[in-house]
């Protein structure tokens, strides 16, 4: 096999990280935050042939935060560098998903409203993040607490995805709006209504 230059090495394990699948590669400055002890079944947890790229941060903080708390990458994803990855709230990133340079998944965050004036002192909100199978997320897109992209799904470079966002979409903007659908893949509604304008 030719030399994968520029790839991060393979991997037999990871510090910070419960589980690896086969042949996963991650670069030796991927950082890991977690606090307390490992919980049975949670925590970080990647499928086969998983790719974590330089700086790529998984962050699951306290796994008792919630019972959705923790990470979960399916097989064949890729994160690219730089990549910010919040499973706090819970994150399910399916099969062959494609994460662009310096993405940002943020399943947590504070509450504003109501309590302390130094917003650090407020409570954590935290809502789950899941990315179904064949996405993909351009560089420097924004996901946050409690969507879900849909499978095949393409969402822009440097969106930020506010809501739930279809499969086989096309999303951009800040907030992300869906403004077409992938060709060959549209629902039979998008088809129909595109025969009416064209």
């Amino acid at each position: 096999m030719p030399d994968r230059i520029g790839f991060p090495p393979l991997a037999a394990g990871h510090p910070g990280i419960d589980r690896l699948g086969l042949n996963c590669r991650i670069s030796p400055s991927v950082t890991v935050m977690r606090i307390g002890s490992p919980v049975e079944g949670r925590g970080i947890l990647l499928g086969d042939e998983v790719m974590l790229f330089d700086h790529v941060r998984l962050l699951v903080g306290d796994l008792r935060l919630s019972a959705q708390t923790g990470i979960r990458l399916g097989q064949r994803v890729i994160i690219n560098v730089g990549g910010y990855i919040s499973g706090e709230g819970g994150l399910v990133i399916d099969d062959d998903v494609l994460i662009g340079a310096h993405v940002r998944i943020l399943s947590a965050g504070h509450a504003i409203h109501g309590g302390e004036a130094v917003i650090a002192r407020n409570p954590i909100t935290h809502a789950a993040v899941r990315v179904e199978s064949g996405a993909w997320l351009g560089a420097g897109c924004t996901v946050l607490q409690g969507v879900t992209i849909g499978r095949g799904a393409a969402v822009g470079a440097g969106s930020v995805v506010t809501r739930d966002i279809p499969p086989f979409a096309v999303a951009v903007g800040n907030p992300a709006r869906v403004i077409r659908y992938r060709e060959g893949h549209a629902p039979e509604w998008w088809q129909r209504l595109l025969r009416r304008w064209l």
